[in-house]
Formats: structure tokens, sequence, C-alpha cells
């Protein structure tokens, strides 16, 4: 593992493994401008890019959905890897959250234990290659009404530049004083643009002259993530244009070629009365399949720092 930012063929090798947008380059540039430290490595079938946090007084490498590889073996090598950069960094653990066959098995070997989720689980992902008629009626009825009648309602689409984040990042604002929920700073949004370039997209749903909808999408390779999403309370109520933007989302990553919509994140579990669970009937209601993950796992490469860490997690959430 090295520090520093990986070429720019990083991203083909990352998706030749079914890798995630958070083991991307972008995702690597974005991480460096927080002004953290990044690591990346790879070797025979694996790729991992990893960022060192520290918390609590304690340092750790973290992989969101990541490592990447190919086989179980290849697992292994990656995580051999990964102790010894965080033993040169004298990083306490490892939280890291791969994908792929036998990959628990090697974990349980390596001696992870499962943690609290940090990325989500469970995401929600619809097909772009079926055809357009099968995607249009896999959509709810409810909502495939919204879609149908949206023109006649005067709902109209239009794609920004990251000048006009002001507009997304004031509807946020609302959003998140709505819905009590929590939302970084202004300057994670302009960073993330900075970052990603053209592969970030600023998307917004109209009506009477006025923003009702704003969503944030970020692309990657055959995929298109739903990353962040606002909307003006009062006027979406009138004209109900959340939902017309979010399929204009899904149609355009289509004509673009693309053969997957992630909508990112869904609530852990199947519990109505979750906090997501709004959230995650809406993203389902588009005919979208769950994909579930094996979760956030940590491997103790400094013990007694780990469970310092812990310990200090518990008298805080306490």
């Amino acid at each position: 593992m090295v520090e520093g930012l990986p070429s720019t063929d990083w991203d083909s090798r990352v998706l030749a493994m079914g890798g995630s947008l958070l083991q991307g380059r972008q995702w690597a540039e974005f991480q460096a401008g927080q002004g953290c430290e990044v690591l990346h490595g790879s070797g025979d079938g694996w790729c991992a890019l990893a960022v060192v946090k520290s918390k609590l007084g304690i340092r750790y490498l973290y992989l969101p959905y990541g490592p990447a590889a190919d086989s179980p073996q290849a697992f292994a090598q990656a995580i051999n890897a990964l102790r010894a950069a965080a033993a040169r960094r004298k990083c306490a653990f490892i939280r890291l959250e791969p994908a792929g066959d036998g990959v628990r098995e090697q974990l349980i070997l390596a001696g992870a234990r499962e943690s609290a989720e940090f990325q989500p689980r469970r995401t929600a992902v619809l097909d772009l290659t079926l055809p357009d008629e099968q995607l249009r009626c896999a959509v709810s009825q409810s909502n495939r009404n919204l879609i149908n009648t949206a023109e006649r309602r005067g709902v109209t689409f239009a794609q920004a530049g990251p000048d006009q984040l002001g507009t997304f990042l004031r509807l946020l604002r609302q959003t998140s004083s709505r819905a009590g929920i929590t939302v970084y700073s202004d300057d994670y949004y302009r960073a993330l643009f900075a970052a990603f370039g053209s592969q970030a997209g600023l998307h917004f749903a109209l009506a009477e002259g006025q923003t009702v909808a704003a969503a944030i999408t970020l692309d990657f390779g055959p995929t298109r993530y739903y990353a962040h999403a606002a909307s003006d309370y009062e006027l979406n109520r009138r004209h109900k244009a959340a939902v017309p933007l979010l399929w204009h989302l899904v149609t355009e990553a289509k004509a673009g070629g693309q053969t997957v919509f992630d909508f990112w994140g869904i609530a852990p579990n199947d519990d109505p009365d979750h906090k997501k669970a709004g959230l995650t009937k809406l993203k389902l209601s588009f005919g979208s399949t769950v994909v579930e993950r094996i979760g956030t796992w940590e491997i103790s490469t400094r013990p007694l720092a780990h469970l310092a860490y812990n310990s200090a997690k518990l008298l805080r959430a306490g």
C-alpha cells in the first residue's frame, strides 16, 4: 500500500472486479481534498483504496465498500497488505466493507468482527438493460401516474453546473430541518463536485419558474448513483415533482448507455417504523431489486488501542 492518489487507469481495475464508486480514483481525490491521507495498493486479483481516519484520538484504516478482490485467496492477500499498512501508520484497526463470494469466511479467519453498519448494508438497484416499457411498468401505479402527468402539471427538468449548488444546498437545509436528518457542510458538496468533475451531475425539477426538487448523481463506469436529494416541501406537495425527477434520472442514465441505477442505501431491515422506511418504499417503488452486502467489519491491529476506542465510543453513546 502506497500513499497518494492512484493512477488514471485505477478505475478500470476496480470496475473489472465489480468494485464500488467508493474505491474509485475520484473518491480518493475527494478524500485527499478533505485532508485525509489516502493509500492504495493492488496485487494479483485485488485492489484496495484506504483512508487513514482519526477519531477519539485513535487512528484506523477505512475502506468504504472495499477492498475489491476476484477470489477469496486474493482477498486474503489484500488483508495482509492492509495489516502491514496499518502497522506502519500505527492504526488500531482496519474497518472494511468488502463484497464477493467467500469473503465472510476469510474475514473470520483474519479475526475480523462485524461492527455497526457504516456505509449502507442494503441498497436498491435497477437493471437498465431491461426494455423501456418493462422498466416503466415496474414502477408503482401511483408513481407512474405522477410521472405520466408531470408535463401536464408544468414540471420540467434541467441539469445545472456547480455554480448553482447554492440552490441545492438551500433545499437540502430545508429537507434536513423538516426530516430531522444530519447533512454535510456546504463545503463538503462543493468539494465533491470539484473531485468528480463531469462524473457528478446536479439536476433540478422546475415548476412555475421555481426549483421544486434537486438531486446529485455520481457516475462510475456502468452505474449511476443517486447520491443526494432534496426538495421544497410546500412546492413539491403542490407540483409533485420529486418522483418525476427521479424517473428522469433513471431514463437519462439508460439513454447515456449506463446499465445500472443504484438508489444508494435503504433501511437495514423491513421495519415499517424505521426512520428510512419511507425513503426505502420510494426507492423500491421503481421496480428495483434489493442488494445486500455483508456489512461493516473491523480487524484489530493494535488490540488494546482498538479496545480503548470501542470503550470510548460506548461511553459517548451512553
